[in-house]
């Protein structure tokens, strides 16, 4: 069995200490430069807000001639209802 001294044990460590540091720093960096590929990648993926306009109607009064139809069509109906005829409706 080999045996190993405790100044041996204590450079081993040392020695994978630093090698520890080196991959956190490593790490760090490597960390950065994912946050800032994604960060690119964010700007590179917004699309630009389109304003879209709402349509608003304006709600004009009917006719004198659509309200005539009107009329003539709920006559209609109801002469069909209390008749079970169909009706074809008219307008003078």
């Amino acid at each position: 069995m080999a045996t190993v001294t405790k100044l041996e044990l204590q450079q081993a460590l040392a020695a994978r200490n630093t090698e520890l540091e080196a991959a956190r720093l490593r790490i760090a960096e490597l960390e950065g430069d994912v946050a800032s590929l994604k960060a690119i990648n964010n700007r590179a993926a917004v699309k630009p807000e389109v304003i879209r306009h709402t349509y608003v109607r304006v709600a004009r009064e009917p006719s004198a001639e659509q309200l005539a139809f009107r009329a003539a069509c709920a006559q209609a109906r109801d002469f069909a209802m209390r008749t079970g005829k169909s009706v074809k409706v008219s307008v003078r």
